[in-house]
């Protein structure tokens, strides 16, 4: 068998400058109603974090697919056409429909031969990313090691509005107050570490909600993460990044249930931005998003399949270390493969 298709991309929008012909050729591979979202952004940072995070998206899809959402005005030599919509609560998706000019068949064979894909954006401070992967349902978040703390006065102040976001085992480990955490000299280094605990475990737990597509609402103290593997004080040498970490040690419990079959990927973009990936099983996502993969629309055409098997589980790959990390993209790399 083939290995399933997994891709990470991650784009630094601090370090793009582009000129208004640049940006405005860039604006150029969205439709007209992605271009007038885009635009509807007060601030220039949130324009391109916008619009890198699309061209990241029909990066990928170009990848996967070997071509990207066909204009509707134009012929469509493909046997099907995709799009980008959204879920009730609100998650990205791609929509399948089959063009029926290309089928010998029937209009459903073309959809009935496409495998699960799925794709999740993130950005926050100078980066954008974008994880992709076949045979499973994908969430990732990108959160920056933040030292501002909305006017409170300390890490304690900080941390004092999220009580409810974690359980008393993750305060543990955040408040570094487990057996195995590690000791520093300074109440600096201290602090340090205890931000970056804190902004691991919501990484973490906004990659798996996600995945799953819950969306807002979810108690974030229901499912709760264990942390065996600290990341230390970050290096000052950006030759270091990025830096895949976590090594598969890291594991969920929902409801008091251990989910053997999530897997979660933790990678350093730079010694300031972390991101969390999180792979799991189709079958495992709510009913909304469930519904949209091919293989569950396949269950939906033939009732006699369509009860979750064992092998829906299973879908979901090994962890591997080595398709983890994030490929960094600049402006020349994205726009040759989107043209």
């Amino acid at each position: 068998t083939s290995t399933p298709f997994s891709l990470r991309i991650a784009f630094n929008c601090t370090l793009w400058k582009p000129h208004d012909l640049q940006f405005q050729e860039a604006l150029s591979h969205l439709t007209p109603v992605e271009q007038k979202r885009v635009k509807s952004f007060h601030f220039e940072r949130d324009r391109k974090h916008a619009l890198i995070g699309r061209l990241l998206i029909l990066y990928a899809c170009k990848k996967y697919f070997s071509f990207v959402p066909p204009d509707p005005s134009r012929p469509n030599p493909h046997p099907f056409s995709y799009y980008f919509g959204r879920t009730p609560q609100n998650r990205p998706i791609i929509v399948y429909t089959s063009n029926s000019s290309q089928l010998s068949g029937s209009v459903s064979d073309a959809l009935s031969q496409l495998k699960d894909f799925d794709f999740n954006v993130s950005h926050h401070g100078d980066w954008v990313v974008c994880a992709c992967e076949e045979n499973c349902a994908v969430g990732c978040d990108l959160t920056k090691f933040e030292t501002n703390f909305d006017g409170s006065e300390s890490v304690d102040d900080f941390f004092e509005s999220f009580q409810q976001c974690f359980t008393t085992p993750e305060w543990k480990t955040i408040e570094l107050k487990t057996e195995n955490s590690p000791k520093f000299e300074t109440g600096k280094e201290r602090d340090r570490l205890r931000l970056q605990n804190f902004h691991r475990h919501w990484g973490l737990k906004e990659s798996y909600i996600k995945a799953v597509g819950i969306g807002l609402g979810m108690d974030l103290q229901s499912c709760q993460f264990t942390i065996s593997e600290p990341l230390g004080l970050p290096s000052s040498s950006p030759k270091e990044y990025p830096k895949v970490v976590g090594h598969s040690t890291t594991t969920i419990e929902v409801h008091g249930k251990p989910e053997t079959f999530w897997r979660f990927e933790e990678v350093l973009l730079d010694s300031e931005h972390f991101v969390a990936t999180c792979l799991g099983p189709v079958a495992q996502c709510i009913p909304d998003l469930r519904k949209t993969f091919p293989s569950q629309k396949r269950k939906e055409r033939n009732p006699t399949h369509n009860q979750i098997q064992e092998t829906d589980y299973e879908s979901v790959r090994p962890y591997d270390a080595s398709r983890a990390n994030f490929e960094v993209l600049d402006w020349l790399s994205l726009r040759r493969e989107i043209v």
